[in-house]
C-alpha cells in the first residue's frame, strides 16, 4: 500500500510504502513493513500484548518532519498501556548534524507502572558511544531521568558535529551522567536540569588562549616535572596552537536552575582550580579560580645547571622547607563574576575557593 502523504501525532511523512503480512517465521505475528525518505524498517508484532514487538529499522533520519505550527506531541497522559519494545536502528542520523554521520542505536522499551523504561541503550556514532538507562514517568507530574556514561576520543570533534567552536581537544574523554527534567525526554533545557554530570579529559589543548595568558607557556620550560620531555627536545605544548594539559576534570550538580561546579586540570605549564555557581536562566555565574605556576620547581634545575650540582642540591633542600610558602608566592587568585558571555575578572589576594582549607599549623611539644 502507497500513502503520498501521511500526517499522524504532528509528524509528516510523505511516499510511504506499507507492508502488512503474517510473519512465517512463528504464527501469533505479523510484519508490519514500512518506508519512505526518513524511515525504512519493519516491526514484528504479536497478538499477546506482553510479548515484546521486534522494531528494526534500517534507516532513520531526525528529526521526521513535521506540520508547520503543529504543536509537539503530548505525553501519554497515565496511559501507558503498551507492549515492550526491543529496538534496534541500524542507520541512525540527524538532519541537524551531518558531521556527525551515521550511527547505531539499541534499546528495550519496557512498561512501568506510570510510565517507560528505555534500559540497555546503547548509541554508537564514529565521534562518541553513549550507554544509559532512561526512565518516563508520570507519577505525579511528568519527569524524565537518564544515567549513563558517555565515551569519545577527541572532544573537537564533538564540538564541530554539534555546530560549536571547538574549544578544547583531547585524546580521550568521558563523562558520567545523572540527569532529571520535567516534562518528556524532548523537553530537556538547562534551566530545569536536576542532578550530576563530571567531566574527564585526557592529554588535550584548550584552543581558544588571549595573550594574557599565553605567557603561562613560557613557565613549562622551567618545569622539572617535564624535564624529560624537555630532554627529548619535546617543547609541543608550548609551540603548538593553545595550551596542553595532561588531565581536566569537571564535575557539576544540577539544581533548581543553579549549577554548582569544581574543576582542575594539570599541564606542563600550570596548575588551575577553581569552582562556583552558574544560574543557567539568566546567564550568570559567580566562580573562583587557583592558578599555580610551577616557578619554584624551576629554581634549583635552573641553578644546577648554571652553578653545578653543589648549589642546585643546596637549593633542593631549602626548597623543601620553604616550598608551601614558595607555592604561594606563584599562586594567583581570581574571581570571575557577571554576566557569562562578559564576565568581570578580579584579582584577589587570597583563595576564595571555598573547600580550600589552609594546612593545619604543626602541633607543638607536649606540655
Amino acid at each position: 500500500m502507497s500513502v503520498n502523504h501521511l500526517t499522524a501525532a504532528g509528524y509528516v511523512l510523505d511516499k510511504l510504502r506499507v507492508g502488512i503480512e503474517p510473519d512465517e517465521d512463528e504464527d501469533d505475528r505479523w510484519r508490519v513493513q514500512l518506508e519512505s525518505p526518513h524511515i525504512a524498517g519493519e516491526a514484528r508484532i504479536t497478538t499477546d500484548n506482553r510479548q515484546p514487538v521486534a522494531l528494526t529499522l534500517y534507516r532513520l533520519k531526525l528529526p521526521l518532519p513535521s506540520r508547520p505550527g503543529a504543536a509537539a506531541p503530548a505525553g501519554f497522559a497515565g496511559n501507558w498501556d503498551l507492549p515492550p519494545v526491543n529496538v534496534d536502528i541500524r542507520q541512525l542520523s540527524y538532519r541537524d548534524w551531518p558531521d556527525l554521520g551515521a550511527g547505531t542505536l539499541t534499546a528495550l522499551v519496557r512498561p512501568r507502572p506510570q510510565g517507560l523504561r528505555v534500559d540497555n541503550l546503547l548509541l554508537k556514532h564514529d565521534a562518541l558511544t553513549l550507554a544509559g538507562r532512561l526512565d518516563w514517568t508520570s507519577a505525579g507530574r511528568e519527569e524524565t531521568a537518564f544515567t549513563g556514561h558517555l565515551k569519545a576520543g577527541d572532544i573537537a570533534k564533538l564540538f564541530s558535529a554539534f555546530r560549536y567552536p571547538p574549544v578544547v581537544n583531547s585524546e580521550t574523554a568521558e563523562a558520567a551522567i545523572s540527569l532529571a527534567w520535567p516534562g518528556g525526554p524532548s523537553d530537556l533545557t538547562l534551566a530545569s536540569l536536576d542532578g550530576t554530570l563530571n567531566v574527564n579529559l585526557n592529554k588535550g589543548r584548550i584552543l581558544k588562549l588571549n595573550r594574557t595568558v599565553s605567557l603561562s607557556r613560557l613557565f613549562g620550560v622551567l618545569d622539572t616535572d617535564n624535564l624529560k620531555r624537555r630532554l627529548q627536545l619535546d617543547f609541543s605544548d608550548i609551540t603548538r596552537k593553545g595550551m596542553a594539559f595532561d588531565r581536566f576534570l569537571f564535575d557539576s550538580r544540577f539544581m533548581a536552575g543553579v549549577m554548582t561546579d569544581e574543576f582542575s586540570m594539570s599541564s606542563p605549564s600550570m596548575t588551575v582550580s577553581g569552582g562556583g555557581t552558574v544560574r543557567l536562566a539568566d546567564s550568570r555565574l559567580d566562580q573562583r579560580v587557583q592558578i599555580e605556576v610551577p616557578l619554584a620547581s624551576a629554581v634549583p634545575l635552573a641553578a644546577a645547571l648554571v652553578a653545578g650540582p653543589v648549589v642546585g642540591g643546596a637549593l633542593v633542600a631549602a626548597e623543601s622547607v620553604f616550598d608551601e610558602s614558595l607555592r604561594k608566592m606563584t599562586a594567583f587568585n581570581y574571581r570571575i563574576s557577571g554576566d557569562w558571555e562578559n564576565p568581570e575578572i578580579e584579582r584577589v589576594k587570597r583563595s576564595l575557593i571555598p573547600w580550600r582549607k589552609p594546612a593545619p599549623k604543626p602541633a607543638g611539644p607536649p606540655p
